[in-house]
């Protein structure tokens, strides 16, 4: 009987033995598909979201045909496992659903993808396959035809105002330029400018400017500029003295430090004492503030203002497409 007892017990601990090992062998194969599963999911909502955002910057188009194209695009120049994600590849499916924006509603991109993933392990188990998902939604907030008070700098740009620089080279107009170029703002006498301080109404006192510049820099707690919108009449001025401000007051260098600054873009010559049409808005990072041979100039590289705009019907004069690709739809993903 004690010979029998012990045979009993060694054929239970390899049975335990036998269990283990395979518990580790399940335990293995799952945590290396659960960890591929994983990381294939965060390629594809990568992907997706690419995707969505490079459509929605094509929102404002005449048609949705631009938009879909750049989503599907953008997404196909990302991979999961080494194979791009389109609708030409193996086991993958693209969908791209576009809503276009109208004057009342933001458009939208929803970009929506899923690919089948081969089990590494999980075979032995007789699970072969399991299919990852993700989807994103970029929407836009509109053409940028209005920002809100308290946002634009007192300082309005010419979009087509060709000055004379202090070396006698005459400036190209800021039609002609595009986001990623260095671009300078004169003050100039005469038509040596491509710019005015402005008001924004031709009632302002004479502390103004400097309150102004605080406002638009978050310096001040009260708000003395006005919401700025497209098709707004705004008031040109000299404004050497806010020039001085900002050239010579160490807290001004806040202008330099700052992602961007927002201007808005006026058509024709930046003339003082008138008035002009506010025709949409342009951001430039500040790079520097000088005098050079006594002009006062504004250096800085021509951005995307990322502010909050809304949809209406924007500029449609001669410079409207420039605008739409200097101050495009401003995007976010929103799911």
């Amino acid at each position: 009987m004690k010979v029998e007892c012990r045979r009993a017990g060694g054929q239970a601990s390899y049975i335990f033995a036998i269990f283990a090992l395979a518990t580790l062998v399940v335990a293995a194969a799952f945590a290396v598909d659960i960890t591929h599963f994983v990381s294939t999911q965060h390629e594809l909502q990568c992907a997706v979201d690419a995707g969505a955002l490079a459509g929605a910057a094509h929102l404002n188009a005449d048609s949705t045909d631009q938009a879909t194209f750049e989503a599907r695009t953008v997404t196909e120049k990302n991979s999961v496992d080494g194979v791009a994600v389109s609708n030409n590849a193996a086991d993958t499916s693209v969908e791209v659903i576009v809503t276009k924006s109208t004057p009342e509603v933001a458009g939208a991109v929803t970009v929506t993808a899923s690919r089948k993933i081969h089990c590494i392990l999980s075979p032995l188990l007789g699970r072969m396959n399991e299919t990852v998902f993700a989807s994103a939604t970029a929407s836009g907030l509109g053409s940028l035809t209005q920002i809100p008070s308290g946002i634009a700098f007192p300082m309005a740009l010419s979009i087509d105002a060709t000055p004379e620089t202090a070396d006698g080279v005459i400036a190209k107009a800021l039609h002609q330029y595009k986001p990623g170029d260095l671009y300078e703002v004169y003050f100039g006498s005469g038509n040596n400018k491509n710019a005015a301080f402005t008001s924004f109404t031709d009632d302002a006192n004479n502390n103004y400017f400097k309150d102004a510049i605080d406002d638009a820099l978050g310096l001040t707690t009260s708000s003395v500029i006005p919401s700025v919108n497209v098709g707004m009449n705004t008031y040109l001025s000299n404004g050497e003295s806010a020039f001085n401000y900002i050239l010579n007051d160490p807290q001004y260098s806040k202008i330099l430090s700052s992602p961007c600054i927002i201007f808005p873009v006026i058509e024709g010559a930046a003339a003082f004492n008138q008035s002009r049409s506010v025709v949409g808005f342009v951001a430039l990072k500040v790079t520097q503030i000088s005098k050079e041979r006594g002009v006062p100039i504004i250096k800085g590289v021509i951005v995307r203002p990322v502010v909050q705009g809304r949809a209406e019907p924007a500029y449609s004069g001669n410079y409207s497409q420039f605008l739409t690709g200097i101050a495009p739809l401003t995007v976010r993903l929103v799911r």
